[in-house]
């Protein structure tokens, strides 16, 4: 995949039959990676806390600060359809996310992050 400007142009999508796409994903420290909504119901991109590299900062859409703001916060953090939400991470090391609503569905993912030393 080509950058431009530091993001990964197709980054994640949400699709159809609550997935993310690609599954897993392989962005470097520091780049920023995009989450476009492709389906017609609304998502959000919710990190598992404790899934977290060491040191590494907290990231759901709506901005909550924790995974317990982000399960409470459903409103604010919903990204409808077409619109996107775009996070860059900056330790490495592996990181898992989930979509709220539709968690009991299997919506989940996983984004590694290499050292900037590295490319994916």
């Amino acid at each position: 995949k080509k950058e431009q400007d530091g993001v990964i142009p197709d980054g994640v999508q949400m699709v159809a039959g609550h997935q993310f796409s690609p599954k897993t994903i392989t962005v470097t420290a520091g780049e920023a990676l995009n989450f476009t909504n492709a389906s017609a119901e609304s998502h959000t991109v919710t990190a598992y806390e404790d899934s977290l590299p060491k040191g590494a900062e907290y990231f759901a859409s709506g901005l909550a600060l924790s995974e317990k703001e982000a399960r409470n916060t459903l409103e604010g953090s919903l990204i409808g359809a077409g619109a996107t939400f775009t996070v860059t991470l900056d330790k490495p090391g592996t990181y898992q996310y989930f979509c709220v609503p539709h968690e009991s569905d299997g919506m989940k993912g996983t984004i590694v992050v290499l050292p900037k030393s590295s490319s994916p």
